[in-house]
């Protein structure tokens, strides 16, 4: 068991950077995505209410 923890925390600290790039191309993608989605409704709601 001991052997799978050393192995697991070298594994982790080798690609650490990647697990952080990852991460912060996710966010960057959510943030995009979430500002699309609300202009959609904003524009959406706001010709609705021209009718």
């Amino acid at each position: 068991m001991s052997t799978l923890k050393k192995h697991n925390t070298a594994f982790t600290e080798s690609l650490m950077a990647s697990f952080g790039f990852v991460i912060l191309i996710s966010i960057i993608m959510d943030i995009g995505v979430q500002l699309n989605v609300w202009r959609i409704v904003a524009v959406s709601w706001y010709q609705l209410r021209s009718l």
